[in-house]
């Protein structure tokens, strides 16, 4: 049954097609076009248009099918990111249209069998405004013709609305090619009326046919395409005869102007237009082809909405006979154009790939991919998503021979570029890049589609491009880029790649770099022949890539630094001070080494040259000195020692009986020569009660150097004692009277004699001083009172031998108290007033003669004795007056207070003073002192002002008291209240006043006035809020 209805349909389709050319050969409408620019020639065209098989990102794709044949024709795209797919599925044909998803997930499907149950295709499919509805537009079979049919769905489930089928005369057939819908709602289709005449007929969203336009005055005997502009005009274009026209139409479908291209303006025969598009500046974009001497060529024109001709460009080398011509267009935001179609595959003989080529805003080719199921694929339609993707539909074979089994497919792209490979270029071999330049190529596997790139760097590994990221270069075109001077490192390098829908990056490229040291060269400044400090420099020329440097030395010229010893290393300069006094003369050879460190790995390299020195220093600084001589030596046995002098070879001791400051002087001898640190003298030099005075000389080629004098006393040849120091560790006052003297060792001394006195000893020999010990002891243990208590003692020492005699200093030690005790002093106030109203006054005690310190102390009743619990201490130090402050709380009682002068032996005491504060009357004694002087007019006007003030503060307090007292009555245990509100401090300052109190040997105003002095305002502040 199938194979019936496709030669019927063959034997339609010829004949069609005849009819086409003979009305096409014999049309009398001609509109060419007066064309300025300057077109390519066919050659130009023809070179460097092979087609390459690259790829693109592809997201996804699907097909739908049955077991019959079915091909897809059109697809649009929904503001969700939902795709539509019209075509013909089944045997005989059913319009069908499949919803998809943005992930590619299908929706729905719907197909449509018209009236007479026969062939149903869809050929187009639009969008209503809102995007509620499809509507789809194709032919239908009605038994004895084709007549074009429009379809409505709903949008959003595939509910069938409506179909209309319309034919000029439905005694011939028409066929819809093309549908869209402007901005109000109207649908127009245009197509074929089987009279070799195109058509546009519209109908409104019920499906009420508007009106209908032959376009038999243009000569076109059909609609290839049409579009819709942002006013609702409508485009139409067709080929007529050899060439193609195109014609603007308003939406009441009013002719506003057509053009004509001819192809022999650009040396071609042929020219067919097969879709078109428009851009948001409503420019118009037609796809074709092109044709001449049998070959044919995928062709676009572009005009402005006003039908100026803007270019033309042919894009490609048709890839067969049967893909001339690409099947669509798109415009992308850029104004990029998109075509697709078909290509030769390569999996088997006939194989056809999805083809789609990218063109720039000016028509220009840019570059094509293919897509491939591994059978049989044809592009047909395209759509054009501005968040960055193109969805392509077509039909593919499943089964490669039978035609029969062709399904729906549906491919979406990434616009982004893709992912790509980036290599290093130029890596010295080795594990290491070894001269720090490099090159990044990623030019093998580029995106095709990338307009520009960026290239990160970071020292750690590039997980993700962020803001952390250096960068070398940005916005760059090369596909290679170069590096140069890295230093020692390890580097890592990420591309990325950038379009105007979004960019893609490289694989992360790791490079190590460690650089060997360049060869250098080395030099010394020391003095010549022979350097005598044993201190130089050692100056280098820089080593390209070194990190720091080494020096190394040898006794011999080194050409390998390992075996040789190190000096210094981690130098940073090409410097270095070189001190060799501590490691003898001689010939000394040195070299550096450059070293560069990287990755746990190390590169060195040695200098060019060796640098050497000769040291020639003379001996160094020594002592002489006699670790057993004594003072002085009586027996002549004893050892000269003396410490290394550096660089010596041999050591000369020399002597004398005088002090030696020349050994070539005639009074002094050689006492001993050789290489020894020391030597003993034994009862050989021969002489009595003398000084012998020694010196070594050290000596080696470069020169000598002498020792220090030192000298051996022999016997006593007429020394007295030297200075001796008496002293005593114990107290400086001793009660007791027992105590010890001491006294420093004494060169030269054989006796000691120590003496006192009651007056400071001058001279031993006065008759008031006494001996009080002799003989050979450096200390005397006193353990009895020499006299009487009280007293100061006065000590000497006299060392003794038989030469002389030395006097240690005189020590005064006092024995108990033989000081004088204060004197008397008196105690007054410059200030107090009388009563003193403010509590605010200033305490002034006159000098106590020998006194070292006072002590103010005060209480609420006369002092006698200032150790009674009640008396206390209000201040202490070397003062002589004392400021009494408002904040001590001085109120409204009778002060007493006292001072008591100190020093070491005793204390002496002041009168006994009292100041009156306030009114400490009980309020039976009459009036107040303040109205009293009032109103007998004792005070002045001035006066009055500051009793008032005085009032005011003592009115204050006196209500603050009374106040506390009311509270104080009210509170049952007063201990316990006390306790639970102040510190353990603070209740240790009231616990004895408050026992007082308890025990009724105080008031609760004296309670009061006490805790108010022993803690201020804190006493206060715990009833404000009782």
């Amino acid at each position: 049954m199938l194979k019936v209805h496709r030669k019927k349909f063959k034997t339609i389709f010829g004949l069609t097609f005849l009819l086409l050319i003979f009305f096409s050969v014999f049309s009398c409408i001609y509109f060419p076009i007066e064309s300025t620019e300057k077109y390519e020639d066919k050659q130009e065209y023809q070179e460097n248009k092979n087609l390459i098989h690259t790829s693109i990102s592809e997201k996804w794709n699907n097909s739908w099918g049955t077991s019959e044949c079915d091909m897809a024709s059109g697809i649009i795209l929904d503001s969700e990111g939902n795709y539509y797919i019209v075509g013909s599925s089944g045997d005989p044909y059913d319009l069908t249209i499949i919803k998809y998803d943005s992930s590619g997930n299908k929706l729905w499907s719907e197909t449509f069998d018209g009236p007479a149950g026969g062939y149903d295709t869809g050929n187009a499919i639009a969008l209503s405004p809102d995007e509620n509805y499809v509507y789809i537009v194709g032919w239908v079979d009605t038994g004895n013709h084709w007549h074009t049919q429009l379809v409505k769905y709903s949008a959003a489930n595939g509910t069938y609305q409506w179909n209309r089928t319309w034919g000029e005369d439905f005694s011939y057939t028409t066929k819809g090619y093309s549908v869209k819908v402007n901005s109000t709602g109207y649908v127009f289709v245009g197509g074929n009326n089987g009279t070799f005449s195109g058509f546009i007929t519209c109908y409104d969203s019920s499906g009420n046919n508007i009106k209908n336009k032959s376009l038999s005055s243009l000569g076109i005997s059909s609609v290839s395409d049409m579009v819709i502009d942002s006013a609702d005009n409508v485009y139409i274009t067709r080929g007529k005869s050899s060439n193609t026209v195109i014609a603007k139409y308003n939406s009441l479908l009013e002719l506003q102007w057509n053009e004509t291209f001819t192809p022999e303006s650009i040396d071609f025969e042929y020219s067919n237009p097969t879709a078109m598009s428009i851009d948001i500046q409503d420019n118009i974009y037609i796809s074709g082809y092109v044709y001449n001497n049998s070959d044919y060529y995928w062709h676009v024109m572009k005009y402005n909405s006003s039908g100026n001709h803007l270019y033309n460009k042919t894009i490609i080398s048709a890839p067969t006979d049967d893909d001339r011509s690409a099947k669509d267009i798109i415009i992308d935001k850029q104004e990029n154009i998109f075509l697709i179609g078909a290509c030769d595959g390569n999996n088997f003989e006939d194989d056809k790939d999805i083809l789609i080529v990218k063109c720039d805003n000016e028509g220009d080719y840019l570059y094509n991919w293919t897509w491939d199921s591994g059978d049989i694929d044809k592009g047909r339609s395209l759509a054009y998503d501005p968040q960055g993707s193109i969805a392509a539909c077509g039909d593919q074979n499943s089964t490669q021979t039978d035609p029969d089994g062709e399904d729906f497919v549906i491919i979406k792209f990434s616009l982004k570029p893709q992912n790509f490979s980036l290599f290093i270029d130029n890596l010295s071999p080795g594990p290491y890049d070894e001269d720090g330049n490099i090159t990044l190529n990623w030019s093998e596997s580029a995106p095709f589609d990338a307009n520009n790139y960026t290239i990160y760097n970071s020292t750690t590994y590039i997980m993700e491009i962020n803001s952390s990221l250096e960068y070398n270069a940005e916005g760059i075109t090369n596909t290679t880029f170069s590096i140069e001077n890295l230093t020692d490192g390890t580097y890592y390098y990420k591309i990325q790649a950038f379009n105007d829908y979004g960019n893609s990056t490289s694989n992360c490229m790791e490079i190590v770099v460690g650089r060997t040291p360049e060869g250098f060269f080395l030099s010394e400044n020391s003095t010549r022949p022979h350097d005598s400090d044993g201190i130089f420099w050692l100056n280098w020329t820089s080593s390209e890539n070194a990190e720091e440097y080494a020096i190394y030395y040898d006794t011999s010229e080194i050409s390998d630094f390992t075996t040789a010893t190190l000096y210094e290393d981690q130098i940073i300069g090409t410097t270095a001070k070189i001190n060799m006094t501590t490691m003898g003369n001689g010939l000394w050879y040195f070299i550096v080494v450059a070293n560069n460190t990287f990755q746990g790995g190390y590169s060195e390299t040695q200098a060019g040259n060796n640098a050497n020195a000769s040291i020639g220093i003379s001996p160094k600084e020594f002592a002489l000195m006699s670790y057993d001589a004594e003072e002085p030596e009586l027996d002549e046995q004893f050892s000269l020692n003396w410490t290394v002098s550096t660089y010596a070879e041999n050591y000369s001791l020399y002597w004398s009986l005088s002090e030696i400051s020349d050994v070539e002087e005639s009074d002094v001898y050689l006492l001993y020569n050789g290489t020894d640190l020391s030597y003993i003298v034994d009862n050989e030099l021969g002489y009595e009660d003398v000084i012998y005075y020694f010196k070594v000389v050290s000596e080696n080629q470069f020169g000598t150097n002498e020792s220090n004098n030192f000298n051996v006393t022999k016997g006593y040849p007429g020394i007295p004692p030297e200075n001796v120091t008496l002293f005593s560790e114990d107290v400086e006052v001793y009660e007791d009277g027992i105590f010890t003297l001491n006294w420093t060792n004494t060169i030269y001394a054989d006796n000691y004699s120590l003496y006192w006195s009651l007056s400071e000893i001058s001279d031993v020999e006065q008759s008031d001083v006494y001996l009080l010990y002799n003989g050979t002891e450096l200390s005397y243990y006193l353990d009895r009172i020499l006299e009487e208590d009280d007293k100061y003692y006065y000590f000497t020492v006299v060392s003794e031998n038989q030469f002389g005699t030395n006097s240690s200093n005189c020590l005064n030690i006092t024995v108990g108290y033989p000081g004088e005790l204060p004197d008397s002093f008196s105690l007054s106030s410059n200030d107090a007033g009388s009563p003193d109203l403010d509590g605010e006054f200033t305490l002034n005690w006159s000098v106590s003669t020998h006194a070292d310190n006072y002590t103010l102390y005060w209480s609420l009743s006369p002092i006698t004795d200032v150790n009674n619990p009640q008396v206390k201490e209000l201040y202490s130090g070397e003062g002589l007056t004392y400021e009494v402050k408002e904040s001590l709380g001085f109120m409204d009682d009778v002060y007493y207070f006292k001072v008591i002068a100190e020093n070491q032996f005793g204390t002496s005491e002041s009168n006994s003073f009292s100041v009156t504060v306030g009114n400490p009357d009980d309020g039976n004694g009459g009036l107040p002192w303040w109205l009293q002087a009032i109103f007998t007019g004792m005070i002045s006007a001035a006066a009055g002002l500051v009793i008032k003030i005085s009032y005011s503060r003592y009115k204050k307090r006196k209500e603050l008291l009374e106040e506390i007292s009311r509270k104080l009555d009210k509170i049952d245990n007063i201990e316990q209240f006390l306790k639970q509100r102040l510190g353990y401090e603070e209740w240790q300052k009231l616990q004895a006043p408050l026992n007082e109190y308890k025990e009724q040997k105080i008031t609760e105003k004296e309670l009061i006035k006490t805790a108010k002095k022993e803690l201020g305002d804190r006493f206060m502040d715990i009833f404000k809020n009782r």
